[in-house]
C-alpha cells in the first residue's frame, strides 16, 4: 500500500488494547469482536495508571519505578498512562545523572588500564587526565542520552504512520523517558567488565597480555548492551501501539 494511502487511527478512536480493533460505538459490557477481550479493559476499567514516580517524584519512587521498568518492561508499558502531562522528563533526567556516574567510573578505569597497557608509567598528571577523560566521557554520554529522545520519537512516529499504526510523538516521547532506565543495567554490565578486569590486574590474577581478550570481551558486552536497549525499546512501542487515554467510554 502506498504511503499516501495509509492512515493511523485518530487519537480519539477507541482501540482494543489487545489486538487494535476499533471499538467505537460498541457496548462497554461486550467483548472485542476480533479477539474476545472485554471492551471495558480498554475503556472504563483500563489498567493504565500513572507510575509511582509521577504520583510523587523522589529518588525512592524513581528506583521503585526503575525496578518495574527493568523487571517487567512489557507489563509496565501496557499499564502506563500516556497522557502528555507528567513528570516523565524528570525521570529521564535522573536516569541520565546515574548513567553519567557509571560512565565516569568505567571511562576512568579503562583509561588507567590503557595507558599502562601501552607502556606508560602512572603519574599524577596521568591521574588528572584519567579523571578528565572520565568527565568528558560521562558528559558525552549524558548529552547523547538527553538529546536522542526527540529524534527517536519523531522517527518512530513517522514509521508508525507508514504502517498505519497509532504512535503519536508525545506518547512515544513519554514512553522513551521511562524506557531510558533500561540503559542503566546495560551501562552497569559494561562497568562490571571494566572494573573486574582492572581488579584482576591489581591483584595479579591476570597480566597485561590478557588485554586483547579483554578488549574482545568488552566489545561483545557493548554489542549485547546495545541490543538489550533496542529490544526494550521495541517492547515499549508494541505495548503502547493500541493504547487509549484511560479511563474512557466509547462514543
Amino acid at each position: 500500500m502506498p504511503f499516501a494511502d495509509r492512515s493511523s487511527p485518530a487519537i480519539s478512536t477507541i482501540l482494543c488494547e489487545s489486538c487494535g480493533y476499533t471499538l467505537d460505538g460498541l457496548p462497554i459490557a461486550g467483548n472485542c469482536p476480533e479477539c474476545g477481550t472485554p471492551i471495558e479493559l480498554s475503556t472504563t476499567k483500563s489498567p493504565r495508571h500513572r507510575p509511582a514516580f509521577e504520583v510523587k517524584p523522589s529518588w525512592r519512587t524513581f528506583f521503585r519505578t526503575t525496578g518495574q521498568v527493568i523487571a517487567h518492561p512489557t507489563g509496565f508499558f501496557k499499564t502506563l498512562a500516556l497522557e502528555p502531562r507528567s513528570n516523565s522528563f524528570g525521570f529521564r533526567v535522573r536516569t541520565i545523572i546515574l548513567l553519567g556516574w557509571v560512565t565516569f567510573f568505567a571511562a576512568t578505569l579503562h583509561y588507567n588500564w590503557a595507558i599502562a597497557y601501552w607502556g606508560f608509567s602512572p603519574t599524577s598528571t596521568g591521574a588528572v587526565i584519567s579523571i578528565v577523560i572520565g568527565i568528558v566521557g560521562s558528559q558525552l554520554v549524558m548529552g547523547v542520552a538527553l538529546l536522542i529522545t526527540r529524534p527517536v520519537a519523531w522517527l518512530t512516529t513517522l514509521e508508525s504512520r507508514f504502517w498505519g499504526y497509532r504512535l503519536p510523538r508525545l506518547r512515544v516521547q513519554k514512553a522513551l523517558d521511562y524506557q531510558s532506565s533500561n540503559t542503566l543495567p546495560a551501562a552497569l554490565l559494561i562497568l562490571l567488565v571494566v572494573a573486574t578486569h582492572w581488579t584482576l590486574l591489581r591483584f595479579g590474577v591476570v597480566d597485561y597480555s590478557f588485554g586483547t581478550t579483554y578488549l574482545y570481551l568488552l566489545s561483545g558486552v557493548v554489542v549485547v548492551s546495545v541490543s538489550y536497549v533496542f529490544l526494550t525499546y521495541t517492547r515499549a512501542m508494541r505495548a503502547i501501539m493500541y493504547a487509549n487515554a484511560s479511563p474512557q467510554t466509547p462514543p
